[in-house]
C-alpha cells in the first residue's frame, strides 16, 4: 500500500450515497480535498485514504447532500436537534464533553465523522510515555559509593 489519494471512484464506491445526481464530481473532489487537508502521512498507510474518505462523506452530510436519513436531517436543518419526536418515536442527543450542544467541527457530529475521529485517536494521539532511567542498576564502568 502507499500513502495515495482517494479517488471520487473510490469515494463513490465505498460510499454510494453520494453518486452522480446526488453529490457532482466537483462537489465530491472538494469534499474528497477537505478531507485530504485533516490526513497526512504520519497516519498509518491503512487508514490515510479511508480517513479522507470519512471525513468527505462527514462534511458532505453535515452539509444536507447525500441520500441517507443524516443528511436529509441536516437539509431540513434538524442534524443539530437534542430532542426530537414524531408520533411514539423519541430521539434524543446527548451533549458533548465539552457541554455545547454542537461540537466545532460539525463533521464530527456525523456517524461518518464519529469513525473519522476514532481513526485520529488511533493516529494522532497525544505523546507517548515510556519508562526511562537505568534498567536494574546498570553498571557504566563506575562505582557510585
Amino acid at each position: 500500500m502507499a500513502y495515495t489519494l482517494p479517488t471520487i471512484a473510490d469515494f463513490r464506491a465505498r460510499f454510494p450515497r453520494f453518486t452522480e445526481p446526488v453529490a457532482s464530481d466537483a462537489l465530491a473532489q472538494m469534499a474528497l480535498d477537505r478531507g485530504a487537508r485533516n490526513v497526512d502521512t504520519s497516519w498509518t498507510e491503512g487508514d490515510y485514504a479511508e480517513a479522507i474518505m470519512l471525513y468527505a462523506a462527514g462534511w458532505l452530510t453535515a452539509e444536507g447532500i447525500g441520500s441517507g436519513a443524516e443528511a436529509q436531517a441536516a437539509a431540513a436543518g434538524a442534524s443539530g436537534f437534542k430532542t426530537m419526536r414524531s408520533g411514539q418515536l423519541t430521539l434524543e442527543r446527548f451533549d458533548n464533553a465539552g457541554g455545547s450542544a454542537s461540537p466545532a467541527d460539525p463533521v464530527l457530529a456525523t456517524s461518518d465523522g464519529l469513525a473519522f475521529a476514532a481513526l485520529r485517536r488511533a493516529n494522532v494521539g497525544g505523546p507517548r510515555v515510556a519508562g526511562g532511567g537505568c534498567p536494574g542498576g546498570a553498571y557504566f564502568g563506575f562505582f557510585p559509593w
